[in-house]
């Protein structure tokens, strides 16, 4: 009996402390719909967490309506958009794969714990509910550490992401110089100029006239930059054609007069002309030759902080000769992809071209002057009949038609307001630009074409713009003949890769990106070779 009795006393005290371990288990069984409904409760704040930290993240590319819509649904056909996941990668830079590790494992945690816990908050209608039932108590430890495994997730995530913020910041600083004034001041002139040429140009020669004004790209690199035009009149049945008048603008500031003064407050209207907003510009007045004084003014036009563009008679800072222009032909940079490289224009030339469209794009960009398609097309030189382009970049230029009316038609009828831009006849519609980057992958149209403009250049053969991505990104990958600046700025131009979400234009950040990388380099690369003699 003693015997026995030794036996059960072990039995007895683990049975004891078998009914210790299971007491909380049970409690939790005649409680398991509250403590899962706790559970539950933990899990939303951890789903909110990772949602809130994938949000911020996907806001540095797409509007908050699209971001909000794909933390709630994997499946939304954005997830699977190549650009986004550029973008992705560019920010998180070294740490992507542990970012789409983490966003993984996250979402794989949060939608099985989601299942294991649906069934508490259901009525147990049958047998396989109330096993379920049974297994929570003995599955809550399990689901507790589920929950702070999320929350580390969670936290990890938040680093990825405030590191990425770090980084961009310092690459940020580091690599983007600020765009210089004069960049602006020249698009802003340029702006006004063409609402006024459009908005108060007149002819009375009867019909049968075409008005062009061309406007020369080589602005001045002053503070506020001198722009130079010619004013064409084109005689259509007679086929003949006159530029009337070679112009270049001043920006002056205008001081108010001391009180103590007795100077006249028109005294400055003497020398600026005319308000050409209350006045039409007439044809006839044009007709001046090029070597009349350039203080002799053609009017004024108010810009903001009490500012005048002023307009005065000739070419200021040009080296090419303004009688000569007058009488030369002029054809399209694309005229000259048709002849050899040899013949038409030197390496070191090829380079300055390059780098005068892109100071261009980012002088004249958004505005009525600057195309959206090819740049080749649009961009005119002077042609002396030599077919030689090196003496004749001095003189590549823009042009706007522009539509003349008779002189007797009231100004104020004429709005001289700058209109959407995106009106002129140089941009293309708004679907086309749409399915350009539906069709091509193409993220910024602008920025893009100057990249292809520029593998021409470099390749010195025509490429349509239209072409498929890959094959373009292929062509591109064999521009070794003007160094690998040269190859890298074509390229970066046709991705729109500048190490930023932003893809549009009227971002600061990315044209500080454009000059500090694509400018900079062309230019060193032009310093090497003016050096070297080549």
């Amino acid at each position: 009996m003693a015997e026995i009795a030794l036996g059960i006393v072990p039995l007895c005290l683990a049975a004891l402390q078998g009914l210790v371990k299971l007491k909380p288990k049970l409690k939790v069984l005649r409680n398991y719909r509250h403590e899962t409904v706790q559970l539950q409760a933990r899990l939303d704040i951890q789903s909110e967490l990772f949602r809130g930290e994938l949000r911020r993240i996907l806001l540095r590319s797409l509007d908050p309506g699209t971001a909000t819509a794909m933390i709630f649904d994997f499946n939304h056909p954005q997830w699977q958009d190549s650009h986004l996941r550029h973008e992705i990668e560019l920010y998180m830079h070294t740490k992507y794969d542990k970012f789409l590790q983490t966003v993984e494992n996250l979402k794989n945690e949060i939608d099985d714990l989601n299942a294991q816990l649906s069934f508490g908050v259901l009525q147990i209608q049958s047998s396989k509910s109330t096993l379920k039932a049974l297994q929570m108590p003995f599955k809550k430890e399990e689901y507790v550490n589920f929950l702070n495994d999320l929350t580390i997730w969670n936290r990890m995530l938040k680093d990825l992401r405030e590191m990425a913020n770090s980084s961009q910041d310092y690459a940020t600083i580091a690599r983007f110089s600020p765009l210089p004034s004069q960049y602006e001041a020249a698009r802003t002139i340029c702006s006004h100029l063409h609402c006024l040429l459009q908005s108060r140009a007149s002819c009375d020669t009867g019909v049968g006239a075409l008005h062009t004004a061309r406007l020369l790209l080589s602005s001045t690199e002053d503070r506020e930059p001198n722009v130079n035009l010619f004013f064409e009149h084109t005689i259509v049945e007679e086929d003949t054609y006159q530029r009337k008048c070679a112009c270049n603008t001043d920006v002056q500031r205008q001081s108010p007069a001391p009180s103590h003064t007795t100077e006249d407050p028109s005294h400055s209207d003497k020398y600026d002309g005319k308000d050409l907003t209350q006045n039409m510009i007439q044809c006839k007045e044009w007709i001046q030759n090029s070597s009349t004084a350039l203080q002799c003014s053609l009017g004024y036009l108010k810009l903001a902080d009490n500012r005048r563009l002023v307009l005065y008679r000739g070419l200021k800072e040009l080296k090419a000769n303004c009688d000569g222009l007058r009488l030369q032909e002029t054809k399209p940079l694309v005229h000259f992809l048709d002849f050899p490289s040899e013949y038409v224009i030197t390496d070191k030339n090829r380079i300055k071209l390059g780098l005068t469209l892109v100071k261009s794009m980012l002088k004249h960009h958004s505005t009525a002057w600057w195309p959206q398609e090819s740049v080749l097309k649009y961009v005119y030189a002077f042609c002396d009949g030599t077919g030689e382009l090196s003496s004749s970049l001095d003189t590549l230029h823009l042009s706007a038609q522009l539509e003349t009316i008779r002189s007797t038609v009231d100004p104020a009828t004429r709005s001289c307001i700058i209109q959407d831009e995106s009106l002129a006849p140089n941009f293309l519609p708004l679907k086309r630009v749409e399915e350009a980057m539906q069709m091509y992958g193409i993220r910024n149209l602008t920025l893009y074409n100057l990249g292809v403009d520029l593998l021409q250049i470099g390749l010195w053969e025509h490429v349509a713009w239209e072409g498929e991505l890959e094959e373009i990104r292929s062509k591109v990958a064999r521009l070794s003949h003007l160094g690998k600046k040269y190859r890298d700025a074509a390229k970066r131009l046709i991705d729109c890769d500048f190490g930023l979400a932003s893809e549009q234009l009227e971002d600061t950040r990315l044209r500080e990106a454009i000059f500090s990388s694509i400018v900079s380099d062309l230019e060193e690369l032009l310093h090497q070779l003016t050096i070297s003699g080549l």
